[in-house]
């Protein structure tokens, strides 16, 4: 998604204190090459420009920019905004950097478009909404749907607000559209109306969808290994996602080495699995959108399943295969950037590490219980299988273990709030 923002033609002649203004806030040179046209996201810094859109907003002359946005294949988009045009323009340009699926902005754009009939009646745009206009306008939009279908319109306008922090004051600082990402504020406003037992939890099928949709498999197969029970720590000692090589999935499981001189688990894991993890070791190249253009930056070559684009040392370690494993750091911001793929898909949950791995816990007991196991042995079986269950070598007394029992109460009682069962 490209976004242009430049100088109006017969701007700088029809306003001289336009022209006074850019000269305080930009360098000479910028500012020959701004009234030449040029495109301003390319040669003025996003914190100079959003200063710069801010005060012409305040001042009532931000139609002294155009702002143009085309697709990635180059379509331009008829697209004028009724208020704050310019505003939710350069918003834009900095959410296609978090947001990288052309479709996802123009969802966003389709979101500020239906907004604007609300904004024409309140004659302002949504970011200098009171408390009372924003709750009208969400019942006034939103009162046929479900919270979850609401979230990313929240969100959006959450994130909007929130981009232009400090520099476009509001009359309310209390008010704010972040307040109703809360269900039960959001509930308050629609009479309570929304379902306390919704299922926040993840699916496998869910995962699969963001694979198929992620433009970087290095990045998407990160929660599907966290949902399958392959940890992802900060701690070395504690971390397996990172030192996960390919050589460790074999046709039918991926086996966990214990680098503590201790025993290898072994997770079990089907043929589809085990082909999107091989997809995503075979990358050799991260594609990175950014404004409409695709930088390529090749992976290093490494053993391990997640490879890393810079050589960091991960580990604290003389082994030259660690130079070749990817930081915490590295795998948090792919974490990251599949959880931001999501939100731009309006998933109505939130990819974080704790929510996937308790969604796959919760799956794994649903397996084991679908197959016969009694209940308490499908959660010992998912410890075990999440690398979780403390092992002395005897069953018996590890079932007796105080840690091991607490362990399996607490996830019992996650299971049963989860399913009900």
């Amino acid at each position: 998604m490209i976004i242009e923002i430049k100088v109006k033609d017969g701007a700088i002649a029809g306003k001289s204190d336009f022209a006074d203004f850019l000269k305080t806030k930009l360098s000479k040179k910028v500012y020959e090459k701004a009234v030449n046209g040029e495109n301003l996201v390319d040669i003025v810094s996003i914190g100079k420009l959003k200063e710069i859109v801010g005060t012409l907003y305040t001042r009532g002359c931000d139609d002294c920019l155009v702002g143009e946005i085309e697709d990635s294949e180059g379509n331009k988009m008829d697209l004028v905004f009724g208020y704050s045009d310019m505003l939710k323009k350069l918003f834009l340009f900095e959410l296609s950097k978090e947001w990288e699926l052309d479709s996802a902005i123009k969802r966003a754009v389709a979101i500020f478009k239906e907004v604007e009939a609300i904004e024409k009646e309140f004659k302002k745009g949504i970011i200098l909404f009171t408390k009372e206009e924003i709750e009208e306008t969400i019942v006034s939009l939103f009162v046929d749907q479900m919270y979850y279908k609401m979230k990313l319109r929240l969100n959006l306008f959450s994130k909007y607000e929130k981009f232009w922090k400090g520099i476009i004051v509001r009359n309310d600082e209390d008010t704010s559209w972040n307040a109703y990402l809360k269900k039960n504020k959001f509930a308050d406003i629609l009479g309570g109306r929304h379902d306390e037992n919704e299922n926040t939890l993840v699916t496998r099928e869910d995962l699969l969808s963001l694979f198929k949709q992620s433009p970087t498999p290095q990045n998407a197969i990160i929660p599907i290994l966290i949902f399958e029970g392959v940890k992802l720590a900060e701690a070395p000692k504690d971390d397996e996602l990172r030192r996960l090589k390919i050589s460790d999935i074999k046709k039918d499981r991926i086996v966990i080495r214990d680098h503590e001189d201790g025993v290898d688990r072994e997770i079990a894991i089907d043929s589809d699995t085990r082909k999107l993890i091989l997809l995503a070791a075979s990358q050799t190249k991260a594609y990175k959108p950014f404004n409409g253009t695709i930088s390529i930056v090749p992976y290093l070559e490494s053993p391990y399943v997640l490879k890393p684009i810079d050589v960091k040392i991960a580990y604290n370690s003389d082994s030259k295969e660690d130079e070749r494993a990817i930081t915490y750091r590295g795998a948090y911001d792919r974490m990251l950037n599949i959880r931001s793929l999501a939100e731009s898909l309006g998933y109505e949950k939130d990819l974080t590490i704790s929510l996937v791995a308790k969604s796959g816990k919760i799956n794994s007991i649903k397996k084991y219980i679908a197959s016969g196991m009694d209940r308490y042995d499908a959660i010992r079986k998912t410890l075990m299988k999440f690398g979780e269950w403390n092992k002395t070598g005897d069953y018996i007394e590890e079932k007796k273990l105080p840690s091991n029992r607490q362990l399996v109460n607490r996830l019992g009682k996650e299971y049963k709030a989860a399913t009900g069962e």
